[in-house]
This record gives structure tokens, sequence and C-alpha cells, in this order.
């Protein structure tokens, strides 16, 4: 398993890319001329919001966290 740092402002570019590739899916959902893969794509382009979501609040969370630390070491280095 490969483990990568992944900083705040790289997650919000991933959900960035992730919501862009979903209105891609939107997109050509509407020339589906079959109903099945009208629905795929549909569903595609919902995971891949609910996962840019996930990355934007973990996003979110970090930067909180940075916040605090640094807040915390410039309350103690004086």
């Amino acid at each position: 398993m490969v483990h990568t740092h992944q900083t705040a402002p790289t997650q919000s570019v991933e959900a960035q890319r992730l919501r862009d590739l979903a209105a891609w899916y939107r997109q050509f959902a509407e020339r589906a001329g079959n109903p099945a893969i009208w629905e795929a794509r549909l569903r595609t382009a919902e995971d891949l919001e609910k996962t840019a979501a996930a990355l934007e609040k973990k996003a979110a969370s970090l930067a909180e966290r940075r916040g605090g630390i640094s807040a915390e070491t410039k309350g103690t280095a004086g």
C-alpha cells in the first residue's frame, strides 16, 4: 500500500477535478441514447460528487487543525 501525504490545498484541487469530471459525466449522460447508459453516467457523477465532498470536508478539517497547531505554537514561542 502506498501512503501519500496530502495537504488541504492538494485535496481541494483533487475535489475540484472530481467535480469537473462529474460535470462531464452529466453532460454526456444527456447524449446517451440508452436509458441504462444515462443512468450509469448519472450514478457515476453522483459518486464523484460524494467523493469530492468528502475530500473537501477532510481538507477543511486539516486546515482547521493546522490553524490550531499554528496558534498553539505561537503561544509557546515567546
